[in-house]
């Protein structure tokens, strides 16, 4: 699954823009809203869970994580100490797209948002307006087929969002050793 999940700070009477350049047509991205707060001095204050996520289901896979369980003990209740918790784990990108496939695993039906396809110098361009301040996991909301490839998890993107996804699959080349010699 394509997902990405990212900060975006609109005021809710003025929607910012999720964008995703790809070079390939025929693609619809879904956001959801997975933390809500307020804009304050550049910073998402009064973090509270989403609309788009089911936030009792993500603590407790959460805590059932074999890597992630032991920063989210029995006192952390909130979203704003996994939001906290979160800010620990910036430059551990395991931790984050692990963080990032429980969040897509317990999403809710409350979409912020799909996007819509405009074609601009050979590249696909899909905008998804979004209101509220907050973050979004953004995704793929048809099957990927296998000639497009995934995208990890990204977390710090701030005001209107520009991405570029990823076209290509990694080819895979499976050799073995048999006698010093390299065959299929």
């Amino acid at each position: 699954v394509l997902a990405m999940v990212a900060p975006v700070f609109a005021a809710n009477e003025n929607p910012h823009t999720i964008t995703l350049t790809f070079e390939k047509p025929d693609h619809t991205y879904a956001a959801y809203q997975i933390f809500s707060g307020d804009l304050s001095e550049g910073k998402l204050t009064n973090i509270q869970w989403g609309s788009g996520v089911d936030g009792d289901a993500v603590l407790t896979d959460l805590r059932a994580h074999p890597v992630l369980g032991a920063d989210f003990g029995a006192d952390v209740t909130t979203a704003e100490q996994v939001a906290m918790i979160l800010t620990k784990y910036e430059d551990d990108g395991a931790k984050i797209e692990a963080f990032g496939r429980i969040v897509a695993a317990n999403l809710t039906e409350n979409k912020a948002g799909t996007s819509t396809e405009a074609e601009e110098n050979g590249l696909y361009k899909y905008a998804i307006d979004v209101t509220g301040d907050g973050y979004y996991i953004v995704m793929d909301a048809a099957e990927i087929s296998n000639t497009d490839a995934a995208t990890k998890y990204i977390l710090q993107v701030l005001g209107d969002v520009q991405l570029s996804a990823k076209a290509d699959v990694p080819v895979l080349e499976k050799k073995i050793d048999e006698n010093g010699t390299k065959v299929d």
